[in-house]
């Protein structure tokens, strides 16, 4: 009798939980901000959208602008600050129109921008975002110029490129020095040509990696050296 109680208390208890699963915590606003400052151009721009979430595929709400951006009206304070001197930029709105085919929403995006042509390695800039209310802030230096010291360019020879002597290829060590506020760097070589066919001229494109390097710090003017293969270069372009 014991035995029979014990499994009927058992199978009760079994048929009373609850099998429904919740993928999805509530809602929370959550604001994501992509931005990249480069002290050699005029234009600045910075990315500022909204995380989305919702019951159904995340590759379908990736698709749909309005998952991804804010309305009108819900970002109200956006600018750049110069905290070394208090300049300000405030951040200016536009539409992009050739964003290329992807996971997340296309052709067109919203983006923001700013206009300088002073912007200053020896500065620290502020960013600032109000948006539904919410503050979202970050700091950053300018990355600044790095050096090119030697290694595939031979200005004075017959070939201008520093890969191959007679039948053989040659690896020589690009040599470059590193500016400040930077530690990693991707050295890529870039080969551009005019494409003629019936409807006209198109200009092409075609970039490889050299190679990476990083730095030990964060000074700027160390030495890096990356191997140009020559070999590889011939193949590429062949």
């Amino acid at each position: 009798m014991k035995s029979s109680i014990a499994l009927l208390l058992s199978v009760l208890f079994l048929a009373g939980c609850s099998t429904d699963l919740e993928v999805n915590a509530p809602y929370k606003n959550i604001t994501v901000v992509y931005g990249l400052l480069d002290k050699d151009k005029t234009r600045q721009y910075i990315k500022i959208n909204k995380a989305f979430l919702g019951d159904g595929d995340a590759l379908v709400y990736a698709l749909i602008p309005d998952s991804n951006e804010y309305r009108p009206g819900e970002i109200t304070e956006a600018y750049v600050e110069d905290l070394d001197n208090g300049t300000q930029y405030p951040l200016q709105d536009t539409l992009i129109e050739n964003r290329i085919t992807g996971t997340f929403y296309s052709p067109q995006q919203t983006v923001h921008y700013f206009d300088a042509n002073d912007l200053d390695p020896d500065h620290l800039y502020r960013l600032f975002v109000r948006a539904k209310g919410e503050v979202i802030t970050a700091e950053t230096p300018v990355v600044d110029d790095l050096l090119y010291v030697s290694g595939f360019l031979n200005v004075n020879g017959p070939s201008k490129l520093n890969l191959k002597q007679g039948a053989n290829y040659t690896t020589p060590e690009v040599r470059v020095t590193s500016g400040k506020h930077a530690r990693r760097y991707d050295l890529y070589y870039r080969i551009i040509w005019d494409e003629e066919t019936a409807n006209g001229t198109t200009e092409k494109s075609l970039r490889r990696l050299i190679g990476t390097a990083r730095t030990d710090g964060l000074n700027g003017n160390e030495g890096i050296d990356i191997a140009f293969n020559g070999e590889s270069f011939f193949e590429t372009i062949g």
